[in-house]
């Protein structure tokens, strides 16, 4: 009898810790480790992403997409080369400018994009009134499967809205894979979806890979101080 009460105190300690699932402040962690990552966010209804970034913390390069076609706009900030270069699909052009000194501080702490992720850079930001729940419901969970589903809910001031940053982290390692953004503005209507981003974390070489079909090679080349050219001039 002893034996099945300590049983079954063990059983429940688990179940507990098992729906508890991982924490806010624990997947910022988690992310904040990986060292490549791409990120696409598409608006609410859409197929094709209107903004997508690329980072990897061992090229110290991030990658900026928007717009599509021969339209679509590339910015990369290179770190290590301490330039930031553009490039329109449409044009031969690559503008080249230094980084400023304060940029470089900011780039230093990270390349990886958590700031466009996550609603709150750090869980000191968090409003105090927030919820962080884990959600059971298995129609939201086969969204991403293999992943463990979260929602953050709080109200925004000025002008007041009720917002949802709904989020599938893998249930292993705690990396966010999708994002979802929600609003409302009242409490009795149904949140509504904004925006959602997929996460994908490639090679240190895909990134190489698609920074190079943008910029080609030039981009590689540290340590020459031609590198930095004057914007407009071509090479």
């Amino acid at each position: 009898a002893a034996a099945a009460v300590i049983l079954l105190a063990v059983m429940l300690l688990v179940n507990a810790l098992f729906l508890k699932g991982a924490t806010f402040a624990e997947i910022q962690k988690a992310f904040g480790r990986v060292e490549n990552v791409c990120i696409a966010t598409c608006r609410a209804g859409a197929t094709e992403p209107f903004e997508q970034v690329w980072a990897s913390q061992t090229l110290k390069v991030k990658l900026f997409s928007s717009g599509a076609g021969n339209q679509a706009e590339f910015t990369l900030w290179d770190v290590s080369n301490k330039v930031k270069m553009m490039k329109l699909l449409s044009s031969e052009s690559v503008p080249t400018e230094p980084i400023t000194e304060q940029m470089l501080v900011e780039l230093g702490k990270s390349v990886i994009p958590s700031s466009g992720l996550f609603p709150f850079p750090d869980t000191g930001a968090v409003p105090d009134d927030a919820q962080w729940n884990l959600v059971s419901d298995p129609q939201a969970a086969a969204v991403a499967p293999e992943a463990e589903v979260y929602d953050l809910v709080w109200t925004a001031a000025n002008p007041v809205a009720y917002k949802k940053w709904r989020l599938f982290a893998d249930k292993r390692t705690h990396l966010p894979r999708r994002a979802e953004w929600y609003a409302k503005l009242k409490p009795q209507d149904d949140y509504r979806l904004e925006m959602f981003a997929v996460v994908s974390y490639p090679t240190e070489s895909e990134i190489q890979d698609v920074v190079d079909s943008v910029f080609g090679s030039r981009w590689r080349r540290s340590g020459e101080p031609e590198y930095i050219g004057t914007p407009g001039m071509e090479r």
